[in-house]
């Protein structure tokens, strides 16, 4: 049907550079996708935010769709400490 092969075929990932996949993920967690990273329920954080206004110091955004937006950076270094997600330190 295609005139292409299999290996001819190219993924829009394998054509980005590692240290450039950083700038094409969002900005934002979700707030299940922060949990899950955690290991906690989602409405932990939700009533964190609601008693505190924060976790741990992080303030999520309201995105306009009115859900919690965690923003990416501060959240990964909670998650993985000064580590990357990689296990490698930072300098």
């Amino acid at each position: 049907m295609y005139d292409t092969a299999p290996e001819d075929h190219v993924e829009p990932e394998d054509c980005v550079e590692p240290e450039d996949r950083a700038a094409l993920e969002p900005p934002f967690l979700s707030t299940g996708e922060f949990a899950r990273l955690l290991g906690i329920q989602p409405e932990s954080l939700r009533k964190s935010v609601y008693r505190y206004g924060h976790y741990f110091g992080i303030k999520p955004e309201r995105r306009h769709n009115n859900r919690l937006g965690w923003p990416r950076e501060p959240a990964m270094r909670l998650v993985y400490g000064k580590r990357s997600p990689g296990g490698e330190r930072a300098a």
